[in-house]
């Protein structure tokens, strides 16, 4: 029935006889929470569409798993999951390496974390991943038998992609020769850290160009860089 049946006490309450009726007092309330909710909903879905960032969110009690609408442009695909577990199987959003990582995050969560951030690759409407930063915020609950579970989670998803690229081509250039491809000093540092940490055996083969000073007085500094490049190309070819 229309609120207008039932009359307010003046305060925003309801009039003493309609709590005298246990049946018509809870379906009010009920009437009321469940056109606040949509409200709301109402304008979360307003609130992330004005935002440059696609937004979803996740509820244990409708199990749906919701996109900001910029979510079908961009991937190609309907904005609302009947499941959020979909996307831990095999899918067209996410590169295998990236679903993975992904599932091995959720799957390892500890109860009452607040919150995780991380990197990955999301395949765009024209094949095409890009990277993107996730972050996802986790509202938990206690079922009063010693049991907490996530009763829901908001996040969202930020292209970083030119900033991604940017910073791989530096990591590059810091980390190989931009003439042979192999390790500068930085790289072969790092590369050695971590094989040090690791308990397999592995082999370190030091080796030299003898007289190449000869080569680039001889021959010139142009010969002398298709030399080492060609050089290189024989080491990757026959070394691992």
């Amino acid at each position: 029935l229309p609120d207008s049946e039932y009359p307010s006490n003046g305060e925003g309450g309801l009039n003493a006889p309609h709590r005298s009726n246990p049946i018509i007092y809870e379906r009010i309330l009920n009437e009321r929470v469940n056109r606040l909710l949509r409200e709301e909903q109402i304008k979360y879905q307003k609130l992330a569409d004005l935002s440059q960032d696609i937004t979803f969110i996740w509820s244990r009690d409708s199990g749906l798993l919701r996109f900001s609408t910029e979510f079908s442009h961009i991937f190609g695909m309907d904005s609302v999951f009947p499941d959020a577990s979909i996307l831990l199987e095999p899918n067209q959003l996410l590169p295998e390496k990236d679903r993975l990582e992904l599932k091995k995050q959720l799957t390892a969560l500890p109860p009452r974390t607040a919150q995780i951030q991380m990197q990955l690759q999301l395949i765009h409407v024209d094949g095409k991943p890009r990277w993107y930063e996730v972050y996802i915020r986790f509202f938990w609950d206690e079922t009063g038998y010693s049991q907490t579970y996530c009763s829901s989670f908001i996040g969202k998803l930020t292209c970083i992609d030119e900033r991604k690229l940017q910073t791989l081509q530096w990591k590059q250039e810091a980390t190989f020769d931009y003439l042979t491809g192999l390790y500068r000093r930085s790289g072969m540092d790092m590369e050695l850290q971590q094989l040090t940490g690791q308990p397999e055996k592995f082999a370190l083969l030091y080796m030299d160009v003898d007289h190449f000073k000869q080569i680039n007085d001889q021959r010139g500094h142009l010969f002398g860089d298709k030399f080492l490049k060609a050089f290189a190309d024989i080491l990757r070819s026959n070394l691992r």
